[in-house]
């Protein structure tokens, strides 16, 4: 996520509240890399991770859950999302930079 500003990083924080987790929502879609977790999560995430419970989207539900909607919010885009998976996409972002 090589996109992420320290301006919306600060606004997670401030939503995280009592949560255990905060995850944004943009355009419909949860996106748990962006997350705030906090320190209280790790004895359940060990156990579910133990059981086979891997992925991020499945973990977070065992949990207190906040759920920020960012659609709308001038400090998100779907560029700020972008995962760097492949070559290719390593150079694309390299070229936006």
């Amino acid at each position: 996520m090589p996109f992420v500003t320290t301006e919306a990083m600060a606004f997670m924080l401030q939503q995280r509240k009592e949560a255990e987790i905060t995850l944004p929502k943009i355009n419909g879609k949860l996106e748990p890399l962006f997350g705030v977790y906090s320190k209280k999560c790790v004895s359940l995430w060990k156990r579910l991770i133990d059981e086979n419970c891997i992925k991020l989207q499945d973990i977070s539900t065992h949990f207190d859950l906040k759920i920020i909607e960012v659609t709308n919010n001038s400090l998100f885009s779907e560029k700020l999302f972008q995962n760097l998976n492949t070559q290719d996409e390593f150079k694309n972002a390299l070229k936006t930079l």
